[in-house]
């Protein structure tokens, strides 16, 4: 079967490669003033804004009931050509502001004019969202709380991928990357623990179509080395991010949203002439030197490397359609040795206004990735591991190595980075989307899509001091393919009571096919051709969902929003006799803030807006490939899909003329039928087996500030922040009794009733030989958060800052254990006399606290530079420093394991993300 797909993968590319040519032709044929006819007249105008009276460009002007539109420019001014004369009304978007709308008169060969002066909105209060509705809706209307990401702040931000761009920016998820090495995962944790059989990633949509989300998967032959999906979908296309969570905001996606929903949007153009844009970065990956203990390794294993990144882009469109087109590569080199990168993508977008009542959107990409890296995690060829643990000290009396020549310790250090470990990734995506309304109250959106992802993983061993002479390959390739309608009937849809009731049906099937091949002893040294000893293996899974849901939107009085929706999927992970699955939700929102006594009050005065909301909702968490086989061993018939319920309370309020915004919710999700893989009973002879253990209970607060402290026409000064708060904990065991998820079996992670999912089990000196055995030291961070510091000095130079922070977590430094283990001080003097790290093993538990300061970006814009229509320069830093009480190890990086079950606590040496500086400069004519 997989052959087929393996020539459907060229056929891709073949038909993305004709896209771009078909892309480029309507590019040309749809430039404004093609085909506009004489008997038109024009609008025209400038769009500010109202505080500072600063233009906005690329403001986004429609005429409602046609398919006319355009975008202002740099100075704010726009025209739309080819207006037939008549009355319209005119509105104005743009992002964080409130939209605004001009009724005017357009006759023959005349200009009517439409200026805009549009008011900042902390909440986005005016945003056209479509994440866990079913159908686009206003954001003040929306009953369940949801993150925005804008095109400003993604252009912004000094990342490549998708998980690089949410890192910080999402309140309530905590992610942190496993390693410093390119194409490493990362492990999100949204609102806690909820599953132990399942990793915590939101289910991602890229125009609507489900795309491959795996972020913690183990490499096939290095313990730790870990590789991600999600590295391969960039961030220099995206228009905007939704992000909701939650039991009723994510209810619409049924089956594997219970981590929360991630819609991803990417460019499609803007009317306009054609812009083209090219932009050229060189910069540095810096070691991070921060948590390193051996001079060794700073000398003779860290180091930096040569970053580099060219982009080409053109953008525009007409009365037809607009278009986005890019293309890039990007070089780089590691923080180590054999720790390159190479990426090559491009992205194509469109839109066409087919007629004033079809509107079809295409968008497709291909990335091929190359990555080299090094052996990771707890692996004995993990070179750091040995380095940090002070083998090549001349002091650590239990190294093998004591003794050793600088000259001899530096052919070891060769030894261990011989092996030749890469991953070779080609990933093809593309959408296609009709959005239909035969009727001002009736629109359909039709979605059909794919996500191609094949990874090829090489391992040659040349024969070392770590491992015989051996060759591994691994191939994994992921096929998703999606297939959804949505139809939207809005009746009334003004007045005092209005109503959306959506009707919807989705499918997705995923397949995965995995081959590996290894060859050990007998492969000749030098070759990587397979001989005699070759053992391979070959795993096919399939995995089809597929279902229908309904959503109604009752609004009253056009305050009052009361919402109810029901999703009823079917799906194969648990096997083709597997029950429908039903997922219901209940919510409401009530602006309170747009009562008359509200606004006759002395409280209007300062607090502008007060919207209250309160959600009630279901969703489900499947299995993933690596399990799904393992719910029918026998012996376990009875074995059910986990369900996740959520409550979410909250408010969102703007005080001081909208010059500081929060918005607070309330949580608590509950997992009902948690399961987790344990070891079957030796009666039966039987392997591992999955079970539904008990319930696991979320509960938090998460606050989220915005503020434009500063807004004038020579200054602007905003700030943003968020907070989480969690306390997660097992709430029933049923008849499971209590057991061991992860550690070591000095100190193992377990889960019991009453407490934190992993919390430590750990061994104490009490005195006079004697241990006490308690739980405590929970490894998830009980409080999370972010701060972002936005500056704009004279429009031109700009100032952007982001930190993050968690604090309340712990972690096991097996690095310092090891050197205690060897005799190294100070480690060995944290023991207490008469005891080992065995009996005494809490002396390793550390806190997990930090800030980070994550990045900093400054930008330059220079106006008015002759024969182009803008230049920018930009310099910035990543990663850049950490605040912390650990002191010898990265306290991000605290999950070694590749288990899926493995909630973090551990860490090991490992390589910290580098430092990477950058310079830039983007000219666009």
């Amino acid at each position: 079967m997989f052959s087929a797909n393996f020539k459907l993968f060229y056929v891709f590319r073949v038909l993305l490669f004709a896209g771009f040519i078909l892309l480029w032709m309507i590019c040309f044929v749809s430039l404004p003033g093609t085909g506009i006819a004489q008997s038109t007249g024009s609008i025209g105008g400038k769009v500010i804004d109202v505080r500072t009276g600063e233009p906005l460009p690329n403001t986004q002007l429609l005429v409602k009931g046609t398919v006319l539109r355009a975008a202002s420019g740099v100075d704010g001014s726009y025209v739309i050509h080819g207006v037939p004369p008549g009355l319209y009304t005119v509105e104005a978007r743009f992002s964080g502001y409130y939209s605004q709308e001009v009724k005017l008169t357009v006759v023959v060969d005349e200009r009517a004019t439409a200026n805009f002066q549009l008011k900042p909105s902390v909440l986005w209060s005016s945003e056209v969202v479509t994440t866990g509705t079913g159908s686009g809706v206003v954001k003040r209307e929306l009953t369940t709380p949801i993150a925005i990401l804008f095109s400003p702040e993604i252009e912004m931000a000094p990342v490549e991928s998708i998980d690089q761009l949410l890192q910080g920016r999402l309140p309530g998820t905590l992610i942190n990357f496993s390693s410093g090495m390119p194409g490493a995962g990362a492990r999100f944790f949204v609102r806690g623990v909820a599953s132990l059989a399942s990793t915590e990633t939101p289910a991602i949509y890229i125009d609507g179509v489900r795309v491959a989300n795996d972020s913690f998967r183990p490499a096939f032959s290095a313990a730790g080395t870990l590789s991600s999906a999600l590295s391969d979908i960039l961030v220099g296309d995206v228009a905007r991010v939704e992000f909701v969570k939650g039991g009723a905001a994510a209810t619409l996606y049924g089956s594997r949203a219970a981590s929360g929903v991630i819609q991803i949007f990417t460019k499609k153009g803007q009317a306009g002439p054609p812009q083209w844009r090219f932009q050229v970065e060189q910069g540095y990956n810096q070691a991070n030197e921060q948590f390193t203990i051996e001079d060794f390794t700073k000398r003779h294993i860290l180091e930096g490397g040569h970053l580099q990144r060219y982009t080409f882009g053109l953008n525009g469109g007409g009365k037809v359609s607009t278009y986005n087109f890019s293309a890039r590569m990007l070089n780089g080199e590691g923080n180590t040795q054999k720790l390159d990168r190479k990426m090559y993508a491009l992205h194509g977008g469109l839109r066409v206004f087919a007629t004033e009542r079809l509107q079809l959107d295409f968008s497709s990409a291909f990335t091929y990735n190359d990555f080299d890296r090094i052996s990771s995690g707890n692996a004995i060829s993990n070179i750091l591991l040995v380095s940090e643990r002070g083998w090549f000290s001349p002091i650590n009396q239990a190294s093998p190595y004591l003794g050793f020549t600088d000259d001899q310790k530096l052919a070891v250090l060769e030894d261990y980075f011989s092996p030749d470990l890469s991953e070779a990734v080609n990933r093809f995506r593309f959408s296609t989307a009709a959005d239909y309304s035969p009727s001002s109250w009736l629109q359909n959106r039709l979605t059909i899509g794919a996500d191609y992802r094949k990874s090829k993983q090489r391992d040659s061993i040349p024969g070392t001091i770590t491992s015989n002479i051996a060759l591994f390959h691994s191939d994994h390739e992921n096929l998703t393919i999606t297939l959804s309608y949505a139809g939207t009937i809005r009746y009334p849809a003004t007045g005092n009571i209005t109503s959306a009731f959506t009707l919807g049906a989705q499918a997705f099937r995923e397949e995965i096919h995995t081959s590996n091949a290894s060859d050990t002893f007998f492969r000749l040294s030098g070759s990587d051709d397979f001989g005699n000893s070759l053992i391979t293996s070959t795993t096919k899974q399939k995995l089809s969902n597929h279902g229908f849901f309904i959503d109604e939107q009752l609004g009253l009085f056009n305050r009052l929003y009361v919402n109810g929706g029901l999703l009823v999927d079917d799906d194969n992970a648990f096997g083709e006799a597997s029950d429908l699955q039903a997922y219901p939700k209940a919510a409401v929102a009530y602006n309170l803030s747009d009562e008359s006594f509200w606004q006759n009050s002395f409280l209007s005065k300062f607090w502008n807006v007060m919207k209250l909301r309160a959600s009630w909702g279901k969703t489900g968490q499947l299995l993933p490939f690596i399990l799904s086989p393992l719910f029918a061993i026998p012996g376990n018939d009875e074995i059910k899909p986990e369900k996740i319920t959520g409550v979410d309370t909250g408010f969102d309020a703007a005080f001081f003329d909208e010059r500081l915004g929060v918005e607070f919710s309330w949580f608590r999700e509950t997992t009902k039928d948690a399961l987790v893989l344990l070891p079957g009973s030796p009666v039966t002879g039987f392997g591992p087996q999955l079970r539904n253990f008990g319930e696991i209970q979320n509960d938090g607060i998460e606050v989220a500030v915005n503020a434009p402290i500063i807004s004038t026409p020579k200054l602007a000064l905003s700030l943003r922040a968020a907070m989480a708060m969690l306390d997660n904990r097992v709430t029933e065991l049923n008849d499971t009794p209590p057991f061991t998820i992860g550690g070591f079996s000095f100190l193992p992670q377990r889960v019991e009733e009453g407490k934190p999912v992993g919390i430590f089990r750990t061994t104490h000196a009490t005195g006079n030989g004697a241990i006490e055995t308690r739980l405590e030291f929970t490894p998830l961070p009980k409080r999370t958060g972010s701060v972002a510091l936005n500056a704009t000095l004279f429009r031109n130079l700009s100032l952007s800052v982001l930190g993050d922070w968690q604090t309340g977590g712990y972690s096991l430094n097996t690095g310092a254990l090891l050197r205690a283990v060897d005799g190294m001080k100070p480690e060995i003097d944290r023991i207490p006399p008469g005891h080992n790290f065995t009996t005494a093993s809490s002396v390793f538990i550390e806190k997990s606290d930090y800030f980070k300061l994550r990045e900093i970006v400054m930008r330059y814009q220079f106006r008015n530079v002759k024969y182009v229509r803008n230049l920018t320069m930009t310099a910035s830093a990543r990663n850049v420093y950490a605040f912390t009480s650990a002191e010898t190890f990265d306290p991000e990086l605290t999950d070694f394991g590749s288990t899926i079950s493995s909630i973090g606590g551990i860490n090991v040496p490992i390589l910290s993300p580098p430092r990477t500086f950058r310079l830039g400069v983007e000219v666009n004519y």
